[in-house]
């Protein structure tokens, strides 16, 4: 699971690419049965219900996150 913490990004150009239509600050995602086209990106379930390749940047690993932080607590 993938909680958004932004939903826009720059593209090779600079130009802001804004992803609300596909994305939800703040919201859980899964991920899909589909195999991301790099090693930079997830893809995941979007808010159309189409799985999607997104840059990793835009997410927190949910699962990485709570190991940390048990991990920083001694647990």
């Amino acid at each position: 699971m993938y909680k958004c913490i932004k939903n826009w990004t720059y593209n090779q150009n600079d130009e802001l690419i804004d992803l609300c239509t596909y994305l939800t600050i703040g919201k859980i995602y899964h991920l899909s049965n589909n195999p991301p086209c790099s090693e930079y990106v997830i893809n995941i379930i979007d808010d159309r219900n189409r799985p999607h390749d997104i840059n990793k940047d835009l997410f927190i690993n949910i699962k990485e996150l709570r190991d940390t932080k048990l991990k920083q607590l001694g647990i």
